[in-house]
């Protein structure tokens, strides 16, 4: 009888607890320290779970007193908040044994409590239940996206450059006919068209998607290309050169960093340009990268075409600039190095500024040539290269 008694106890105390727990409170039925539901011994603990309407107060007893003394029980049995009223939310919360009158409140919808035991230290552990929310699917980490097509007999991948978090970029001198982008050299991701005639003709922003059919380029073009994979997204450039991290950034685009107004590269090192369409007067903007770690403005809010403005290069304390006028299009040059921007009419932007082999030419600002310039600030053309000089 021994041998059996001593199994017994052995056997209970490798359960983990020599006793039982119990909720008690209203959802036991009543308040009464003889009434409460026992709960389900686990490894960890002691746990119920259930609905507890927000308005119900419940505690917790290490045992029962069935002559339903309050005070035998408050003192000895009950494990309770530290605060009165407290609310079973998620969380975890230290029990206090022996307390004399708090209570929680319910949880307000399914839950699990789990009670746990370190040493004479009691806590509650509150978990919601219901089913586990289905993780999405893990999109495979890219690397790289190029572009492949007709153009390099789809086995020659163009590889793109990373402007920003979400804009690749590539320029293509020669580009035409059928092509896609993907992701990493191979067709496990690749991003097309939905346009089911998709020829391309003009500056613009295409949808792209995946498995689409394949982009369309009319006849052979110098071509810049942006990507963004994750807006999926195509912006299509013609004849503007390789892309920069820098664009025009105002309210003509709500102040966001957008390919359409991304400056490219000049044949002068540190020189960038972009040529702005139906520009109305008194649109502020500055010129940054993605970030705004660079911001460049002239705080000139009355610039003329044809103005050659020093810039300011901060983190943003500085004001915008703008220009005073409406231009069809208008260009404008940054010059890095020097910390200066030079505006330009569409129809006299240096681009459409041209010179004899060997010959050196001058122009003003305007693009009217000047045979001897002399104090001034003059573009001068040779060779094919443009180059701004102050005289």
């Amino acid at each position: 009888m021994r041998k059996t008694l001593l199994s017994l106890a052995i056997a209970a105390l490798a359960c983990g607890n020599a006793y039982s727990m119990y909720l008690i409170g209203e959802p036991a039925g009543e308040w009464k320290p003889s009434v409460g539901i026992e709960m389900t011994e686990t490894a960890e603990g002691w746990e119920w779970t259930g609905t507890v309407a927000p308005t119900t107060y419940f505690a917790f007893a290490t045992q029962l007193d069935p002559t339903d003394n309050w005070d035998n029980f408050n003192g000895n049995y009950r494990l309770s908040p530290a605060t009165d009223g407290t609310t079973a939310a998620e969380g975890i919360y230290d029990l206090l044994l022996g307390g004399q009158g708090a209570a929680f409140k319910g949880c307000g919808s399914e839950c699990v409590f789990l009670i746990t035991k370190d040493g004479d230290k009691y806590s509650l552990k509150v978990t919601p239940k219901g089913d586990s929310p289905v993780d999405p699917p893990v999109e495979p980490t890219v690397n790289m996206w190029s572009v492949i097509g007709g153009f390099n007999s789809w086995a020659g991948d163009v590889d793109m450059t990373k402007l920003n978090k979400d804009v690749w970029a590539v320029r293509i001198p020669e580009l035409s006919g059928e092509f896609k982008f993907r992701a990493d050299h191979n067709w496990d991701i690749d991003l097309g068209t939905t346009d089911t005639n998709p020829v391309i003709t003009e500056d613009g922003v295409y949808p792209a998607v995946k498995q689409g059919r394949n982009f369309n380029i009319g006849g052979s073009n110098d071509v810049t290309l942006f990507l963004q994979p994750e807006a999926e997204l195509v912006t299509v450039r013609f004849n503007v050169g390789e892309a920069t991290p820098l664009a025009l950034r105002g309210g003509m685009n709500e102040w966001n960093w957008t390919p359409m107004y991304c400056l490219t590269k000049t044949k002068d090192e540190g020189v960038y340009m972009l040529t702005i369409q139906d520009y109305k007067a008194g649109t502020a903007f500055k010129i940054a990268d993605y970030d705004w770690g660079n911001q460049y403005t002239a705080e000139d809010k009355e610039m003329v075409a044809g103005g050659f403005y020093p810039l300011i290069v901060d983190n943003g304390s500085s004001t915008d600039m703008a220009f005073a006028e409406d231009y069809a299009s208008i260009t404008i040059y940054l010059d890095t190095k020097a910390q200066t921007m030079q505006a330009v009419k569409g129809e006299d932007s240096v681009g459409s500024i041209e010179a004899a082999e060997g010959e050196v030419v001058y122009y003003n600002l305007q693009g009217v040539r000047v045979q001897n310039p002399e104090r001034g600030i003059f573009i001068r053309v040779a060779n094919g290269r443009t180059q701004k000089v102050v005289k």
